[in-house]
């Protein structure tokens, strides 16, 4: 490639054509003092010539006779008014696709930040909780539909496409009362969490409390939103389970009661959130829209609940369940958590008596638990369930296997957390079994 400020145009015979200062003249033959800079530039943007090969094109273009301008100054004007369109052109081009450039890197951070945002409200909703409701909710009420017909016989079927909507409905609510409640936890427990859990967002840095206030503040009015917006799926039941769950979250993070503090407070709190409010108050609420949709009237818990507890009496041990596999999370949440706990007056069980009997005390509850249940599905039931009923057993037995070796080995706290976790895995495991326990 020859440079451009290099070019030299010629012609075979004609000699040189070249255009001189003077914009308009055109000679033929040897000029002397040369072309400007300006000039040869316009020259080119003029006749629309390459990089490559100009020398050559320009020469037979300047060789033509119609080229040749009479007016010096009215081709000096076209020079430039043809200049200056082409130079608002190329600008325009230019610009276009910097602006396209900038509109997708633009969309691309926008994506990115959206992510991150997402990302952190996950790590601050904490997602094994938000997991545990969605299975509560979602299992307690598909076990409403199976066992409502066999209570109250006018019930009848019902497809799981009637209630797919008011199931959803529930597990929204839910999931949004739960995002109030831990991150209410999170908010007046940052102290501590940056001792036990520092890879917490608000404990680490990543969500600002600010942040993490509009988030709790905001999950509540969008629960309420949601009730306002679709009273046909409201019961009265719904209502007082996500109000009843909603209070005692507060009750149990937030000063001056703070309910926390006090171990048998606490259990109290968590059993009646996870083992009653939810369990109880979802399968009721399931139990009133079916009967709603029949154009029934609700039954007095009492006579309801004694028709329940003496002809199917497996539901009221699932509650006993879940109330006391609610108590032993509890439990075991307070283990990993003694340092921080301890050095914030926080006098929950594992602080007061120890890590390792708090171990033993929770694993050797949820273990008896188990042992129940198992007996409950073989002679408790019209028709024993073998499998489930040796699922349990195992379970049991795994539990107390685990709870010795980790004492044997005098466990940290990552690895007590971890069995912690493992314990939310049975957890989810006796949701998804419970529909289909009849």
């Amino acid at each position: 490639m020859v440079p451009l400020f290099n070019l030299q145009l010629r012609s075979g015979n004609a000699g040189v054509a070249t255009r001189d200062s003077r914009c308009g003249e055109l000679a033929t033959g040897r000029v002397g003092g040369g072309i400007r800079l300006g000039e040869r530039r316009r020259m080119f943007v003029m006749c629309g010539l390459a990089w490559q090969g100009a020398p050559a094109r320009a020469t037979s273009m300047f060789a033509s006779s119609s080229l040749v301008r009479r007016s010096p100054r009215r081709d000096c004007a076209d020079c430039r008014r043809t200049v200056a369109v082409r130079v608002r052109n190329a600008r325009r081009v230019r610009c276009h696709s910097s602006g396209q450039e900038s509109a997708v890197e633009r969309r691309q951070y926008a994506l990115a930040r959206l992510w991150s945002l997402a990302r952190i409200i996950g790590k601050y909703s904490r997602p094994h909780t938000v997991l545990g409701s969605v299975l509560s909710v979602l299992s307690v009420s598909l076990f409403a539909l199976r066992y409502a017909p066999l209570v109250h016989a006018s019930i009848g079927s019902v497809s799981l496409r009637v209630a797919a909507l008011p199931i959803l409905f529930a597990v929204i609510c839910a999931v949004l009362v739960n995002v109030y409640i831990t991150g209410l936890n999170q908010i007046f427990d940052v102290d501590v969490d940056r001792i036990n859990k520092p890879t917490l967002p608000l404990a680490s840095g990543e969500l600002g409390i600010r942040a993490g206030w509009t988030i709790v503040l905001a999950a509540l009015p969008a629960c309420a939103g949601l009730a306002a917006a679709f009273p046909a799926l409201v019961t009265r039941e719904l209502l007082m389970t996500l109000a009843g769950s909603a209070l005692l979250g507060t009750l149990y993070s937030a000063p001056p009661v703070r309910l926390k503090r006090f171990p048998l407070a606490a259990s109290i709190c968590i059993l009646s959130v996870r083992g009653l409010l939810v369990n109880v108050g979802f399968f009721l609420s399931m139990f009133r829209l079916l009967l709603r949709r029949k154009g029934l009237a609700m039954p007095s818990y009492s006579s309801l609940w004694s028709s329940i507890a003496v002809s199917r009496p497996l539901l009221a041990y699932i509650v006993f369940f879940f109330t006391g596999f609610g108590v032993c999370i509890a439990l075991f949440k307070d283990i990993p958590d003694i340092a921080g706990d301890a050095q914030f007056s926080l006098r929950s069980f594992a602080v007061r008596i120890g890590a390792s009997k708090t171990l033993w005390l929770a694993s050797g509850l949820l273990a008896a638990l188990y042992i129940g249940f198992s007996s409950v599905l073989l002679f408790g039931h019209q028709t024993p369930n073998v499998a489930m009923a040796t699922y349990h057993l195992m379970a049991a037995a795994w539990l107390l296997k685990e709870t010795r070796d980790l004492v044997a080995a005098s466990a940290s706290a990552a690895q007590i957390y971890d069995f912690y976790m493992r314990v939310w895995g049975l957890f989810y495991l006796e949701y998804c079994a419970l529909p289909w326990l009849l």
